[in-house]
């Protein structure tokens, strides 16, 4: 299966942004993996852990630590869970479910399931979108 990214260095430099966005929270963040169909899917998860749960879906080529810093304040008063969407993050397997069928549904309900959340709110974040030339 081929890689989304061009190479080890796209995915060193996504992983340098991660830990970039990361460092600039001012919230604790506690990064969790989840085991799916399609292999390790990775969270970080912030805010407080009696609020109300929402799970927020990072925009292309982005990542959990990307949608934290733009949704910050946001970690006052909801428990976030940034997902880093398979193929889409270096933090997730590198893998490309199909877009033809149920796949990323299904794998969306693992990680639901891994993370015992019942029924959160899900939003799709669009992030800053990165250099073009990261993409395969």
């Amino acid at each position: 299966m081929k890689s989304a990214f061009k190479g080890e260095q796209a995915k060193a430099v996504l992983s340098r942004w991660h830990d970039h966005f990361r460092g600039r929270l001012r919230v604790p963040t506690e990064s969790r993996t989840v085991q799916t169909r399609v292999g390790d899917t990775h969270v970080l998860v912030g805010g407080p852990e009696a609020a109300p749960n929402v799970v927020v879906l990072h925009g292309a080529l982005a990542s959990s630590a990307h949608v934290l810093h733009e949704l910050a304040p946001l970690l006052e008063q909801f428990r976030l869970h940034a997902v880093d969407v398979v193929c889409q993050s270096v933090k997730s397997a590198d893998v490309r479910p199909s877009v033809a069928n149920n796949a990323y549904g299904e794998w969306l309900r693992d990680v639901l399931d891994g993370l015992a959340l019942q029924r959160p709110h899900v939003v799709p974040a669009r992030c800053s979108q990165l250099h073009r030339h990261l993409l395969a």
